[in-house]
């Protein structure tokens, strides 16, 4: 899963060197609009046109035995009430969805306020966006080999450890305060929070009490709604003490990771390694 979230990463990469380009080059921001729009419809409409789709029908991935089980599902759910969900159960999704949500503020700050605080730090127009392409270019490595990482040491330390990081690179970006530490404390983040959203779906679809695929549903649309209120809450606190506040905002994350990565259930792998 790591690694498919690694072609998100390359894209927002690509999108903002792109963008880098075009505005040292000087191109109008009416002319830059359109030329992303035909790329992007050339990547989007051009595959489809091709008849480039994936293979066979998703009962082909499916074991045989999976394929009876979904056959037969109608006829073998019971006619009664659902069972009621614990409150441990509500209370390990609200922390699974928080940690996810709080994984995504490195995201948000590299998107939304990098480029500002970077042009109030002195960089040129051409090089703004170079917050978010040094977050996401980490993001990417780290998604790479994401999958390998957490079968070594397990999902709970990539949680913790990278939690740590993340609160190290946004401290260095807040205390050094120049276009260097900026950009240092970017790609420290994004080497931190990488792996960290497929890791917190996984845990979501994992929650005891709930049907398959609930979890998951509840925690991503979590995440989603904190990450809709989070940007106007920052933006009014940075227009009345500084954009240091986006740099705390991340900060804020990296603490939550720290904090809240026991919630993670134990993998086999974890238990059993050889010690």
């Amino acid at each position: 899963m790591t690694s498919f979230h690694a072609s998100w990463s390359l894209g927002a990469v690509l999108g903002a060197a792109m963008s880098q380009a075009m505005a040292g080059a000087g191109v109008g921001l009416g002319t830059h609009m359109v030329l992303t729009a035909v790329v992007l419809l050339v990547l989007s409409a051009g595959p489809l046109l091709a008849g480039w789709f994936l293979p066979g029908h998703d009962r082909d991935d499916r074991t045989p035995d999976q394929n009876k089980e979904l056959d037969d599902a109608p006829e073998m759910r019971p006619a009664t009430s659902p069972r009621r969900v614990r409150p441990v159960t509500i209370l390990v999704l609200f922390v699974v969805g928080l940690l996810c949500a709080a994984s995504m503020f490195p995201e948000d700050v590299a998107m939304n306020w990098s480029s500002l605080l970077l042009s109030e730090q002195g960089a040129g127009a051409g090089h703004v966006g170079l917050g978010l392409v040094a977050l996401q270019g980490t993001m990417i490595v780290g998604r790479l080999v994401g999958d390998r990482i957490i079968d070594a040491v397990g999902q709970r330390a990539v949680i913790a450890w990278g939690g740590a990081l993340v609160t190290l690179g946004m401290s260095i970006a807040l205390l050094a305060s120049s276009v260097p530490g900026t950009l240092l404390g970017m790609a420290i983040s994004g080497a931190g929070c990488a792996v960290a959203v497929p890791v917190t779906y996984s845990a979501a679809d994992d929650v005891e009490g709930l049907p398959p695929g609930l979890g998951l549903t509840i925690v991503s649309w979590l995440a989603r709604l904190a990450g809709l209120l989070a940007p106007p809450v920052v933006g009014r606190l940075a227009d009345d003490h500084g954009l240091w506040v986006a740099l705390a905002y991340g900060l804020l994350g990296g603490l939550i990771m720290v904090s809240c990565w026991p919630v993670l259930r134990r993998r086999p792998a974890e238990t059993q390694r050889p010690g």
